[in-house]
């Protein structure tokens, strides 16, 4: 009786782990699949907008945004929701999908603080033109004989060729 039981729950056991073995079927890719350049850009641009409304959440409307990227992308909504259900489903693929976007914005920051760190660098070696001396009000470099000479050779000048 024992013997039986034992072999009977080993069976059980046994056929449990075939089944927990064979793992879960990838799902079947859906008609109006994204192709996974366009899925990518969507997700960072919606990630950005997260991102954005959770440091200003009053001062955002995320679904105009949204709105806004399936537009530019004209795609939706739908269609990006049942991709990401399929692209998710490769957990691993979805990692590396993560930091490659990961990646890609990091290098996007770097060449932008590159950008404004050159722009920086250009501006301070040229002082802004309002902070310039007036030169209305600097003095005169000619002396007042000077003035009153250059006056009268105008006044006295013919400006008719005569």
């Amino acid at each position: 009786m024992a013997l039986k039981r034992i072999i009977s729950y080993s069976t059980l056991g046994i056929l449990f782990l075939f089944a927990g073995c064979r793992g879960v079927e990838k799902p079947q890719p859906p008609d109006n699949l994204l192709p996974e350049p366009v899925y990518m850009d969507v997700m960072i641009e919606l990630q950005h907008i997260r991102t954005y409304a959770s440091a200003r959440p009053d001062s955002v409307n995320v679904d105009s945004l949204k709105q806004l990227v399936f537009e530019k992308y004209e795609i939706e909504e739908a269609a990006f929701a049942s991709s990401h259900k399929f692209y998710q489903s490769d957990v691993q693929a979805q990692i590396e999908r993560i930091e490659a976007a990961t990646a890609w914005l990091e290098h996007k920051e770097k060449n932008l603080q590159a950008h404004i760190d050159s722009m920086k660098a250009v501006y301070s070696n040229h002082p802004d033109s309002v902070a310039l001396a007036d030169s209305l009000s600097a003095a005169d470099s000619l002396s007042p004989q000077d003035s009153v000479a250059i006056a009268d050779s105008l006044i006295n000048r013919d400006t008719l060729g005569n």
